[in-house]
């Protein structure tokens, strides 16, 4: 069973590199741009575009580079990786919970802290009424 969740995982994977390049290039032909003149805007070679719009190469633009595609044309980092937002959501809601679970831990360890502290003012008030009789 493991094998298949990997495999689809993997199948998920190509689909959104797939994607991200195709609107890559979508995005260069819409403002008439060749991929020289592309590669000029964001600081790469003519090459390094033509590989990251061909479906065929398995090379992605770094997200520096990437950036720049997102300040030219308004669009967030991860739809230049071919996610949807709900990609990103979901894993913003994973890092909350994340947090939360540390949160919570540190919480715990802070009440017995707390817990620990109280009994031992306690001692400290009981030794010293015992000190004073």
């Amino acid at each position: 069973m493991y094998p298949k969740k990997k495999e689809k995982r993997v199948q998920e994977k190509e689909k959104r590199v797939i994607k991200g390049k195709q609107r890559l290039r979508k995005a260069r032909k819409s403002i008439g741009l060749t991929q020289e003149k592309m590669g000029i805007c964001v600081g790469v070679s003519k090459s390094a575009i033509c590989r990251a719009e061909s479906e065929n190469d398995s090379y992605f633009l770094p997200d520096d580079i990437l950036e720049k595609y997102s300040q030219k044309f308004h669009k967030p980092l991860f739809y230049w990786k071919g996610e949807e937002p709900t990609d990103e959501i979901s894993k913003l809601k994973d890092h909350i919970y994340k947090l939360e679970e540390d949160i919570l831990k540190q919480t715990d360890t802070v009440n017995e802290t707390i817990t620990k502290l109280t009994n031992l003012k306690k001692d400290l008030e009981k030794l010293e009424k015992d000190y004073r009789k």
